[in-house]
């Protein structure tokens, strides 16, 4: 990481102050506790000192992963790894020297000054260091150019990595303080807390800000509060004895109202990173179609001086080819910016695009297309196009007899799609033409944009025979 980069964007330097302030007032809080220990049990001078460095050790420890390690691991996984365990060992014989001379120091006033680390320090000290690990990455991936973690993490694989991180953080403050009841109560008000946060932020949030449902969203957080009181009545009441008496109702709701609050930033913000790559998905297919055609001024001027010339030489099946072509490329210049066409059109499309490229075939193919029922459904466009043209690119060889079915069917509430062509695996496509168009994965990728959760997919290749079936919900 730069040093630029590690002030820019500006928000990063309001990250770089909160982090120092915190760390700042952990030093001075645990200076002012060391004085105070010192001066109250008349403690060895070595105290104070050895206390601060392994303050200072370990605050210097989270920049060195935060900014170094961790970057490095995402990086490059097997050279951060083995510099992650190299400095933790580092770090294990530091600290597990320090503190065996601080509690020697407590324990005996006759100080011995030559004390070696022993297991159980060792232990301690490392164990010490996985928290160190999980709060550096949160750090790192906070302050991290955006470019790096796209090239390392998808969305939703940086998401994972930080929920692991925080849940981790969790687990590892409940564990080391698991030596009484009380720690157990502290398990189970843990796990009803993240429960909470994660049910508000998966699951309750999104019917207000996606579904846009106000009425239903009040109702499952009413619920919620409702839970969130009842399982922290039973907590206390297992434990009275152990933590005091049953919180009043406005402590429960001012806890949950935090855990709320938090749960639902964290939902408007993956919500809005969501729409964002919709959005950007969206435009970069459009993008990607965009870029395949040419200049449409010069070739409707083309194709009408190949028209004339076709129907000044007498031939009539050339000049209808040269129309339906340039009836293609208005299409695609006209509608293919929107965000839904008439089916009726995209259905006019596959048939233009079908009489074409029957003309390259030696051997003309047997096409059945079944078009029913197509009036008042509405569809993103260039979505059916891939599925054909990949059936002639690889599936219909122009030497040799073939079969395309074609079929788009539909209901009151869905569209049905079929492609299946016959195909020969001794059959190669012509060098030039691998690679050109959209391609399946392309409008794959469009359907899980534009279709979310409303679409099915089925690819079947068996028999000499490959298929692809797809439905679309075109209305709830």
């Amino acid at each position: 990481m730069t040093f630029k980069a590690f002030f820019t964007p500006r928000y990063k330097i309001l990250i770089h102050i909160l982090v120092i302030t915190l760390l700042t007032w952990v030093f001075i809080d645990s200076m002012e506790s060391l004085q105070r220990m010192s001066k109250a049990y008349n403690f060895h001078e070595n105290f104070k000192i050895f206390g601060s460095l392994k303050i200072i050790i370990q605050i210097f420890t989270f920049y060195i992963l935060s900014c170094f390690l961790t970057p490095l691991f995402i990086t490059n996984k097997k050279t951060g790894a083995i510099s992650i365990l190299l400095y933790a060992i580092l770090y294990t014989i530091c600290i597990s020297w320090l503190d065996v001379n601080v509690t020697s120091i407590v324990s005996d006033l006759n100080y011995n000054h030559n004390l070696t680390p022993n297991l159980k320090s060792s232990v301690k000290a490392f164990v010490d260091f996985i928290p160190l690990i999980f709060m550096s990455c949160l750090y790192s991936i906070s302050i991290m150019d955006k470019g790096v973690l796209n090239n390392n993490f998808t969305a939703k694989q940086l998401e994972l990595a930080i929920n692991l991180v925080i849940i981790g953080l969790v687990l590892h403050f409940i564990f080391s303080n698991i030596s009484s009841w009380a720690a157990i109560i502290t398990i189970m008000y843990f796990t009803v807390k993240l429960l909470f946060f994660y049910i508000n932020t998966f699951f309750v949030t999104p019917i207000l800000l996606k579904e846009k449902k106000t009425g239903k969203y009040l109702l499952f957080v009413t619920c919620l509060f409702v839970l969130y009181v009842l399982l922290s009545k039973y907590i206390y009441s297992i434990t009275h004895f152990e933590i005091g008496p049953f919180p009043n109702i406005i402590v429960l709701s001012m806890a949950f109202l935090i855990d709320y609050l938090l749960s639902f930033v964290y939902g408007y913000i993956r919500h809005r990173i969501k729409t964002q790559d919709v959005n950007l998905g969206a435009k970069e297919s459009e993008l990607s179609l965009l870029k395949s055609q040419v200049n449409p001024h010069f070739l409707f001027n083309t194709l009408n001086t190949l028209y004339a010339t076709a129907l000044e030489e007498k031939a009539p099946k050339t000049a209808e080819s040269t129309a339906k072509l340039a009836n293609l490329i208005r299409y695609m210049q006209e509608d293919i910016d929107k965000d839904f066409i008439p089916l009726e059109n995209e259905i006019k499309y596959l048939q233009d695009y079908i009489a074409i490229q029957k003309l390259r075939c030696v051997v003309e193919p047997e096409v059945v297309t079944d078009f029913r029922n197509v009036e008042n459904h509405f569809i993103t466009p260039g979505l059916l196009i891939p599925f054909v043209e990949n059936a002639f690119k690889y599936g219909i060889d122009p030497s040799k007899p073939s079969r395309l079915e074609v079929s788009v069917i539909c209901d009151e509430n869905t569209i049905y799609f079929k492609c299946i062509n016959s195909f020969d695996d001794n059959y190669k496509t012509y060098y030039k033409e691998q690679g050109f168009g959209i391609g399946i994965k392309n409008a794959k990728q469009r359907l899980e944009l534009v279709y979310p959760k409303k679409h099915s997919f089925e690819v079947a290749k068996e028999n000499n025979t490959f298929s692809v079936k797809m439905s679309i919900k075109t209305k709830v």
